[in-house]
């Protein structure tokens, strides 16, 4: 490969890494505010009556989240008795990436039934409805058939095929993947023991069919049975990441105005005593009629539905404990955050609770970015008077392209300033936007962040935190000129 192509392509990566949000940031700080992620237990389950009828009554989520906590090849015992439905939206799942099918995911499942035995395998492959069974294998296999045998096929690749039971007809894989051809050849193998007409039929169905056709289909299927689940497709998921036009003077006002710690304090509004939290508690404790109820829990399922629109959106893999429940906290944060401007910019009082009540989770969430979006304005604002140029970060913040824009401020911000400035400015130009915090070394007794040795990243939660954040950058730019204007040899002292 060309080397500059090959660096470009690399850079690209780069970005669309950063740009996911949960991989631009290193370890997500831990809450005990975070929402829990429930797992089964399953040997409770195995080892008492009804095993197979309660397997099958547990939500899937829930349980495919289990097996991928516990891992796959922990739970061989589970996975016979999962109905059909139950292991179709696990491989909706899990089988995906980015709405495109990866037949190698999927091949990681069925090896696992595969090591129970060829009955298992078989069983369950056969079971898939019929799109899934040839989108895993349209253009894996290569079917040739002569009734002379291996004397009427080309020699030069006889070595690659293998026989059916007739010996007239053979097939080949068409895959470079050790595993691959393993799994193929072990598929095959078991639909030949237990349905000899079902294999010839599925070789050559899989070597026939039109290229692309079961997967167009099976991707409509699939997106109408997420949906049902409360899932977003990855394109409409970026959809929310448009910010809300919002009133940006009462912002701007919000960001400059000096605080004294006090006051500082009680703007902060972590997310054990946020508005969302209030709202939610006033919600279940208030006496409501049966309408006013129905709307209330539709509006707590709208969280879920923003918090599988930010997971479509991060490209997270769902065996990312850590990301999920970052995600989770951030979705909490970024609502209760637009509730708060809400609130504060509106004329008249408002309970916690009615203000939750007018508008969707999506819809504080985007409010939410557009107050963000002021503080990353009178941030670069506040950064071009400092001497930088800025045009390029604001074009990419104009486009939304997050990884390019903290790409840009890794190649070309890093040796201007400090470690805690940079993760501060990474967690602020982050589709997730969030604040940096240092946890120090329990042995260290200096008061430097520089000798921090990890970095956490909390969601902005309140219009405090905003403030707190501009007014952190505010001084020490101010003491990075004074230091320079001193012509001093020292590094500038890290913010605070």
């Amino acid at each position: 490969m060309n080397p500059s192509l090959a660096s470009r392509l690399s850079e690209e990566k780069v970005r669309q890494r950063l740009d996911a949000g949960v991989l631009a940031l290193p370890k997500a700080g831990k809450s005990p505010e975070i929402t829990a992620i429930t797992t089964i237990d399953f040997s409770s389950i195995l080892s008492g009556p009804s095993a197979p009828s309660k397997i099958q009554a547990l939500d899937v989520q829930t349980l495919f989240t289990s097996i991928k906590v516990r891992g796959i090849d922990e739970c061989l015992d589970v996975l016979p008795l999962l109905s059909r439905e139950q292991f179709l939206r696990i491989l909706d799942y899990d089988a995906w990436h980015t709405g495109a099918l990866v037949p190698e995911k999927a091949y990681v499942w069925l090896s696992a039934y595969g090591s129970i035995s060829s009955q298992a395998l078989f069983a369950r492959f056969s079971s898939l409805d019929e799109e899934y069974q040839l989108a895993l294998l349209q253009g894996r296999l290569e079917v040739f058939q002569h009734e002379d045998g291996l004397d009427g096929i080309d020699s030069s690749v006889h070595d690659e095929l293998t026989a059916m039971p007739c010996n007239q007809v053979f097939y080949r894989v068409l895959s470079e993947n050790k595993d691959e051809i393993e799994f193929v050849h072990s598929l095959i193998a078991a639909a030949l023991e237990h349905n000899l007409p079902y294999a010839y039929s599925l070789i050559n169905f899989a070597h026939a069919s039109p290229p692309g056709e079961a997967v167009a289909l099976l991707t409509q299927f699939r997106n109408a049975r997420l949906e049902e689940d409360g899932f977003i497709p990855y394109q409409e998921s970026l959809a929310i990441f448009i910010p809300t036009p919002i009133d940006s003077v009462f912002v701007k006002r919000m960001i400059h105005e000096a605080l004294t710690e006090e006051e500082g304090l009680s703007k902060t509004s972590p997310l054990k005593s946020s508005i969302l939290l209030k709202a939610l508690e006033e919600g279940f404790a208030a006496p409501m009629s049966v309408d006013e109820r129905k709307s209330f829990e539709d509006q707590c399922q709208s969280i879920r539905y923003l918090s599988n629109a930010l997971c479509a959106s991060a490209q997270l893999e769902v065996d990312n404990i850590l990301g999920l429940r970052f995600l989770l906290q951030n979705a909490q944060a970024m609502v209760s955050l637009g509730m708060e401007y809400v609130q504060e910019s509106q004329m008249k009082e408002s309970s916690a609770l009615e203000v939750f009540s007018s508008r969707t989770a999506k819809e504080f969430f985007r409010i939410a970015l557009g107050v963000v979006n002021e503080l990353r304005i009178e941030m670069l604002s506040l950064l071009e008077n400092f001497g930088l140029d800025v045009s390029k970060p604001q074009q990419l913040l104009k486009q939304y392209k997050f990884g390019a824009l903290l790409d840009y401020i890794d190649r070309h911000w890093a040796d201007k300033f400090d470690l805690l400035a940079m993760e501060e400015l990474r967690g602020l130009f982050n589709r997730f936007p969030s604040e940096a915090k240092f946890i120090q070394d329990k042995n260290s007794k200096s008061d430097d962040p520089s000798v921090a040795h990890r970095v956490i990243f909390i969601p902005l939660a309140s219009l405090g935190d905003l403030n707190k954040m501009y007014q952190r950058m505010s001084l020490y730019l101010k003491e990075v000129k004074l230091r320079s204007k001193e012509n001093s040899t020292h590094s500038p002292r890290g913010m605070q």
